[in-house]
């Protein structure tokens, strides 16, 4: 039967122009028998585009997800510290943030404080965090940035 013949399409022509829609979006040849009116040639051309770039979008998130690693888990609050089970690192002269940790009446603070550990110095801190990545250094911010901006970057 001619699935273009003129009038309301029947249930089989419809099913014969969806299956024809679907060939285009998964990348299957164009039907060589479509009606030749400017419009439908508009519409089939503007699909066509419309599939091009939701196949391709779609191929490409797929294959970046496939194949580049997921990044590691970086803790952004005290929260996630200690879920993760990090430990802090801080200068001698920390002290009294450690003993505020401890001190706290939030349950997190104090487990901070149990896992606050002391190093010589910023660079024994930062080179424990960057090796092990177990760990997270406190020390003043002005002082952090500078030295951060010195030797990591």
């Amino acid at each position: 039967s001619n699935h273009l013949s003129a009038g309301r399409p029947s249930m089989g022509q419809f099913s014969w122009y969806l299956l024809q829609i679907w060939k285009i979006l998964l990348g299957q040849n164009v039907p060589h028998n479509v009606p030749r009116t400017p419009s439908f040639r508009l519409l089939l051309v503007i699909w066509m585009a419309c599939s091009f770039l939701v196949t391709v979008i779609y191929k490409t998130n797929l294959i970046a997800h496939l194949t580049i690693p997921k990044a590691p888990f970086r803790p952004e609050s005290l929260s996630d510290l200690v879920t993760t089970n990090t430990y802090i690192t801080g200068p001698p002269y920390a002290n009294a943030l450690r003993l505020f940790f401890l001190n706290s009446e939030n349950a997190e603070y104090r487990e901070m404080g149990d896992r606050f550990k002391f190093v010589e110095s910023m660079e024994d801190g930062m080179e424990l965090a960057r090796k092990f990545g177990s760990s997270a250094h406190v020390e003043d911010r002005i002082y952090l940035l500078f030295e951060v901006a010195k030797s990591y970057t």
